[in-house]
């Protein structure tokens, strides 16, 4: 009887991946823009773009625990970038290279049928702090509202956590960065 209960649990389980929603083309086509605009915004530090790509939901709960939450949202990117420029300089990350996997991307669901992919990126640079270092990392790419958007997930989300502001992640768990020095 336990072999058939649990035959029968497979059985639901692979139906359901086999029914997964594959993303249209229309949204393939609109991810893999971002992910090369992505890139390019993030090797010429143009925060601006960067700050734009994040999560909706993500950039305001960064806004609102900034202590700025009456802020309107046309400049909450521009917070972002206030603060994100003020570290920069504080200490002097240069970026040599940045890539984003869009050859070993993820393409997943969450439990409710929410599109997302995971972006392997590995990221090498030099910093008054920590010298010269390779960071792997995870990026999360996530439909809100038919746009996506891309945040870094390793280190916890540099915005904080998705399931905080995105319930249908709940449970799901993303590996964490590494980073060496060179």
């Amino acid at each position: 009887m336990t072999c058939r209960i649990i035959c029968i649990i497979l059985l639901i389980t692979m139906s359901y991946s086999a029914f997964a929603r594959s993303l249209t083309s229309e949204e393939r086509g609109a991810l893999a823009g971002m992910v090369v605009r992505y890139e390019a915004a993030v090797l010429e530090k143009d925060y601006w773009a960067i700050g734009a790509a994040f999560p909706p939901r993500l950039l305001e709960r960064y806004v609102a625990a900034r202590g700025f939450a009456d802020l309107e949202p046309d400049r909450w990117v521009g917070l972002y970038v206030q603060d994100t420029e003020a570290i920069d300089k504080n200490i002097g990350n240069k970026i040599e290279t940045f890539t984003l996997g869009w050859d070993n991307a993820e393409f997943k669901e969450t439990a409710d049928g929410t599109p997302y992919v995971i972006l392997p990126s590995v990221t090498v640079g030099k910093s008054n702090v920590f010298g010269r270092t390779r960071v792997s990392a995870q990026y999360l790419a996530l439909l809100d509202e038919g746009k996506w958007y891309i945040t870094v997930v390793a280190f916890g989300g540099l915005l904080g956590s998705v399931e905080g502001v995105y319930p249908s992640f709940e449970g799901i768990e993303f590996d964490p960065a590494t980073q060496e020095q060179l």
